[in-house]
């Protein structure tokens, strides 16, 4: 949760920058990293190792969300959104 509250300061900042494609896969690849490395947490890591992993983990998903979400609805009209949000 808080990597997500984290995240949403500079999605659209990160978005704007390097493009939609771009952050898409290169936040895929880190959002699997993540979740990867959270295979590799044992009860004898420390738990601020444990806490840095959830965080990433959870800004890399916050953002790969984000971007899908957003591009599932670029190219609907405004006044189509309200009844696509409830079909998505």
């Amino acid at each position: 949760m808080a990597g997500n509250l984290v995240m949403k300061v500079g999605t659209t900042r990160l978005l704007r920058r390097f493009g939609f494609r771009t952050m898409v896969v290169a936040n895929g690849l880190l959002a699997a990293l993540a979740i990867a490395t959270c295979a590799l947490l044992t009860l004898n890591r420390s738990l601020m190792l444990v806490c840095v992993v959830l965080v990433v983990a959870g800004m890399t998903r916050s953002m790969q969300f984000t971007c899908l979400n957003t591009m599932a609805f670029a190219d609907i009209p405004a006044a189509a959104r309200a009844g696509e949000t409830t079909m998505a």
